[in-house]
């Protein structure tokens, strides 16, 4: 079948070139037929009156008739425009043409040459002699019309003065003889040219196409690994979610001390479920587009001790040590998508380094600060250096580590540094450790940053206000139930808008939230679930988007809605100051 498919392409390529050299023989056929019947018109002004005159008379005539044809054939083919499978078959009425074009001018060396004159016998080997290199020009693109002509042209009046003329008329033959085969090496080469740049375009375009078609394949490929990963995101979510829901709730009762033991470890892996789950989010945030930076001047004091104090927590237990060269450097950068950026570059040097020390801090690069992470780890090879930013590569993971993430950590990185306009640099020597750095703008200004405003702590009570929650997960809307009733909210929960209406008919208070899920059953949507009850109150009542999806344009779709969005599993903290925020504010 695969040699099947070569010849096939090769024949197709061979009707193309055909069919383009075709195309420029009849490109060429005007002049070709314009000069021959000027140059038949000039010869017979040259010899009227020293040849019978009929002859002379029927000649020209049979010039003109077939001038006037070959004009209508090209008047045919450019009005008909054929495909190249039919290139042949206009190549064969071109031939026609051409051979006709030869002979007429053939039967001028055999009758019409003026007997006894050398002057006018050389008359008419010019005549052909131009004729034929003109047809060099005209016709090389399709060698059977070249061949048609040419040779029909010449040969006849090398013929009739070899036969019947003098000494010089055979000098005059023989080098007419010796004029052939330049002219037919000349007319070859330019065939070849011209075949061979028309095979080279079309093989071009060929690849050309194979390369788009190969891209739009990659593209398919990444698109349905995205519907894939979205799905199987959204499906795996919405038990975690009502796990970690369960396990909030839980926290608000009175458990025997072995069991708050095991809620303890419960916490502690869907804690790290989540983790995996949000590098997930970030990706598909990132490509959704939704994620738009806030440049201002931030100070990384802050930043820096916060996330060296998580890489401690990370690194408890293990002989790892992480030290903060202290810094009172500010930068012109988005703090809270910077922080994500080093957060996972100092978490990998942490990961990746059995022991030793994870060393972050700042050093200034021209107008530039470079933010630097350094570590004594296990080190990156040189020709795997580009392949760590790709998404899922995990080199020194190949038993596939959970606790190792997912190796969507630099992936992130890089995306996040591209979208900042921060250039993220690596270097590493194998067995010794790595340098990853991120170089962004310096601020002039310098000094601690002024202490942020304490934001006051959420009543620690909901007061019974009402909270309508729509979610079409039965196990989510037991879990919060559970745990909005242990923060003192009355909640009221519902499948989806119309249970939820049907619900607070008997209703006298009005709610003070709405909280839905953002994909319900069927086509119906969270957005929409909150806009019919806010219809239903005439109220612009506050109203909070949960959402397990990581599909980017469901993800766009959520932003656009101008509702706050917290996706699944929803961290309860999280959770709790935004309702405590947003019914009170109502």
């Amino acid at each position: 079948m695969r040699r099947g498919c070569v010849a096939s392409s090769i024949d197709t390529l061979g009707s193309l070139v055909l069919h383009e050299q075709v195309k420029g023989q009849y490109g060429g056929m005007r002049p070709s037929y314009l000069g021959s019947a000027i140059a038949a018109t000039v010869y017979a002004g040259i010899v009227y009156g020293l040849v019978d005159s009929w002859k002379l008379a029927l000649w020209l005539a049979a010039v003109y008739v077939q001038a006037g044809g070959r004009a209508l054939l090209r008047r045919a083919y450019l009005r008909h425009a054929p495909r190249p499978q039919d290139a042949a078959r206009w190549g064969r009425y071109a031939l026609a043409g051409s051979t006709a074009s030869g002979v007429l001018w053939g039967c001028m060396g055999l009758f019409l040459m003026v007997p006894g004159r050398f002057d006018y016998q050389a008359y008419a080997v010019l005549f052909i002699v131009a004729i034929g290199a003109n047809s060099v020009f005209a016709s090389a693109s399709y060698l059977p019309a070249f061949y048609g002509f040419f040779y029909p042209a010449t040969v006849p009046i090398i013929l009739r003065l070899m036969a019947d003329g003098g000494s010089i008329q055979q000098i005059l033959g023989w080098s007419s003889v010796m004029y052939l085969p330049p002219m037919t090496i000349f007319a070859h080469f330019i065939n070849r040219t011209i075949r061979d740049s028309h095979r080279l375009r079309f093989e071009n375009l060929g690849l050309i196409e194979e390369l788009k078609r190969q891209k739009n394949a990659a593209d398919q490929a990444n698109i349905a690994k995205s519907r894939f990963l979205a799905a199987a995101s959204h499906d795996l979510r919405q038990p975690l979610h009502a796990i970690e829901l369960f396990v909030k709730a839980l926290h608000q009762q009175a458990l025997p001390e072995a069991a708050t033991g095991l809620l303890l470890y419960l916490e502690r892996s869907v804690s790290a479920m989540r983790g995996l789950f949000d590098a997930l989010l970030d990706i598909s945030r990132l490509d959704a587009g939704v994620v738009e930076p806030e440049i201002r001047e931030t100070a990384l004091a802050p930043l820096l001790e916060r996330i060296a104090q998580d890489a401690r927590a990370m690194a408890e237990g293990r002989p790892v040590s992480v030290t903060l060269v202290a810094t009172q450097a500010w930068v012109h950068t988005d703090a809270v998508l910077l922080a994500v950026v080093l957060s996972n570059l100092v978490a990998n040097a942490v990961r990746y380094t059995p022991q030793g020390r994870v060393v972050l801090g700042c050093r200034r690069h021209g107008g530039e600060l470079a933010v630097e992470v350094w570590d004594t780890g296990l080190g990156i090879p040189a020709n795997r250096l580009d392949d760590i930013f790709q998404e899922y590569v995990q080199l020194g993971n190949p038993e596939r580590d959970r606790s190792k993430g997912l190796g969507l950590g630099l992936a992130i990185v890089k995306r996040l540094c591209s979208l900042l306009g921060h250039r993220v640099e690596v270097q590493s020597w194998p067995g010794r450790g790595s340098r990853f750095r991120v170089l962004m703008p310096l601020s002039a200004r310098r000094g601690a940053p002024e202490p942020a405003p304490l934001r006051p702590q959420p009543n620690e009570d909901g007061g019974g206000r009402l909270v309508v929650v729509i979610d079409d997960e039965g196990d989510i809307r037991n879990a919060m139930a559970a745990l909005l009733t242990g923060w003192g909210f009355r909640p009221v929960v519902a499948g989806s808008a119309a249970d939820a209406m049907a619900l607070l008919a008997a209703e006298p208070l009005v709610p003070a939230l709405l909280v839905s899920d953002y994909r319900l059953a069927g086509d119906s949507n969270g957005i929409d679930a909150i806009n019919e009850l806010r219809l239903q109150y005439n109220q612009d009542l506050p109203g909070i988007l949960i959402t397990g999806d990581t599909d980017p344009v469901r993800i766009a779709q959520a932003q656009a809605s101008g509702l706050p969005v917290l996706h699944k599993p929803v961290q309860t903290e999280r959770l709790r100051q935004l309702m405590f925020e947003l019914a009170s504010a109502g």
